[in-house]
C-alpha cells in the first residue's frame, strides 16, 4: 500500500513539474509577443505614414539589476550575424541563425528593427526586398 501510495505523489510531482515547465516557457514568450506586436504596430504607422502611437513608441525594459549580462539590441544581434556570415542573407536566415545561437527574435521585430536602421541610413542595406547586407560592404567596394 505504501508503495501504491508512494507511485502516485511521484506521478503527480512529474505532472505538475511538466505542467510548471509548459507555463514558465509561455511565460518567456509573452516580452517577445509583445515586442512583435509593437514593431508591426510602428512599421504599419511608418508605412501608412501616420504617427507613432504612444501606445506603441519604445521604451526601455526595465533590466534588474542584479543580471550582469548586458543587452543586445536586435540589430546589434543582426549585425554580428551579417558580419560573421560576410554575405547578405533573407530575414529567415538571419532568425534562424540567432535562434541557433540561443537568441528568441521574432521576425517581425527582426525585419522591423532592420528596416527601420536602413531607413535612416545606419547599419544595413536592403540589397533586394527581404534580403540584408551591411552598409559597410559599400563602402568597401
Amino acid at each position: 500500500m505504501k508503495e501504491n501510495i508512494i507511485a502516485g505523489i511521484e506521478a503527480e510531482l512529474s505532472h505538475k513539474k511538466v505542467e510548471l515547465e509548459k507555463l514558465q516557457q509561455a511565460i518567456a514568450k509573452i516580452s517577445i509577443l509583445q515586442a512583435d506586436i509593437g514593431a508591426l504596430e510602428r512599421s504599419l504607422a511608418i508605412f501608412k505614414g501616420n504617427k507613432i502611437p504612444e501606445s506603441v513608441v519604445m521604451r526601455p525594459v526595465p533590466i534588474s539589476t542584479e543580471s550582469v549580462i548586458p543587452r543586445v539590441t536586435v540589430p546589434q544581434i543582426a549585425y554580428s550575424i551579417l558580419k560573421e556570415a560576410g554575405k547578405p542573407l533573407n530575414g529567415d536566415e538571419i532568425v534562424a541563425i540567432a535562434e541557433s545561437k540561443g537568441k528568441q527574435i521574432g521576425r517581425p521585430t527582426l525585419l522591423g528593427a532592420i528596416y527601420r536602421s536602413a531607413k535612416k541610413g545606419q547599419l544595413f542595406k536592403v540589397m533586394e526586398r527581404g534580403v540584408f547586407g551591411l552598409l559597410e560592404w559599400d563602402k568597401k567596394i
